[in-house]
């Protein structure tokens, strides 16, 4: 069962590799694991939302967004391959009038 976690703003901000980027959200990993998380959003219009994933630095792993057209997506991670270590990746959310941006931390141990 996938866990879910709102499409917000900033929180709290991370190290990642030399830089420190703000961070809507942070997921803990073991190396070598997989998890499924639900990314939800809502607009106060109504309008329909879009998501697109913008990945910083995860060499090694893979993170695929599926947009479900309902103002929902699911994000899969993989951590195979990956070195221990915090990674970020991007996703953006618009309703065709606006974007807006969350960072999404990956700590793997």
């Amino acid at each position: 069962m996938p866990k879910t976690i709102p499409f917000c703003g900033v929180h709290s901000n991370v190290t990642l590799q030399s830089s420190t980027r703000d961070v809507s959200f942070r997921m803990e990993l073991a190396q070598n694991s997989t998890a499924i998380y639900t990314i939800t959003a809502t607009d106060p219009e109504d309008d329909p939302i879009e998501f697109a994933l913008s990945p910083y630095a995860v060499e090694g792993g893979t993170i695929l967004l599926v947009d479900h057209r309902n103002a929902t997506a699911t994000i899969s991670l993989d951590t195979s391959g990956m070195d221990a270590g915090t990674y970020a990746f991007e996703i953006t959310a618009s309703d065709g009038h606006n974007i807006e941006r969350a960072v999404y931390a990956i700590v793997v141990r």
